[in-house]
């Protein structure tokens, strides 16, 4: 199925940065203002999580940082509306001082 997704999306949006907990958080908050903007324009993104695909594409863009995420963007006519029910935070985050 990824195969498939991958052959017919518009392209891709590659996030590098260096595995440490304040650059992690970093990243996943630029790409929450990404997702943001992207929706704005009626462009869609989905994660690509697949091993394959993060080694092959670390290695084709020779990238000296590690790739943290892939993001496999298209272009939709209507945007639509979430209709998911959102899990409360406290069901699945935990902070550690």
């Amino acid at each position: 199925m990824a195969t498939d997704q991958v052959k017919n999306c518009s392209g891709f949006f590659i996030i590098t940065g260096n595995n440490n907990k304040q650059e992690l958080i970093q990243s996943g908050m630029l790409m929450q203002a990404f997702w943001l903007d992207a929706t704005r324009n009626n462009i869609t993104s989905q994660m690509l999580e697949e091993i394959p695909y993060i080694s092959e594409i670390a290695g084709k863009l020779n990238t000296d940082k590690p790739i943290q995420m892939i993001l496999r963007a298209g272009i939709v006519k209507t945007y639509g509306e979430n209709k998911k029910i959102r899990r409360d935070l406290k069901d699945f985050v935990t902070v550690k001082n």
